[in-house]
């Protein structure tokens, strides 16, 4: 009897995908936080996001900043858009 191997679905990839983006591109917001000594509420002031959003970006919480949001974090951590990718 041959066994039949189950079709992957493609949403549970996707999803797992931006989970793994997600906390990929948290650890390196946290990071370069850290690295300029600055609190989540004076990274959230300088941008377009609140603090709470900013939490959950950091702690990998399924979001994905849109581009806008990332370069304007990225300029307020003075680090280059890339640098907060993976």
């Amino acid at each position: 009897m041959s066994r039949r191997r189950a079709k992957k679905n493609p949403f549970e990839t996707q999803i797992a995908g931006k989970r793994w983006l997600s906390e990929e591109i948290g650890k390196r917001l946290l990071k370069a936080r850290k690295q300029c000594g600055r609190s989540q509420e004076d990274v959230a002031h300088e941008t377009t996001i609140t603090r709470s959003h900013l939490a959950n970006l950091e702690a990998g919480n399924g979001f994905v900043p849109s581009l806008e949001t990332l370069y304007s974090l990225a300029a307020s951590l003075e680090v280059s858009a890339k640098d907060l990718l993976p």
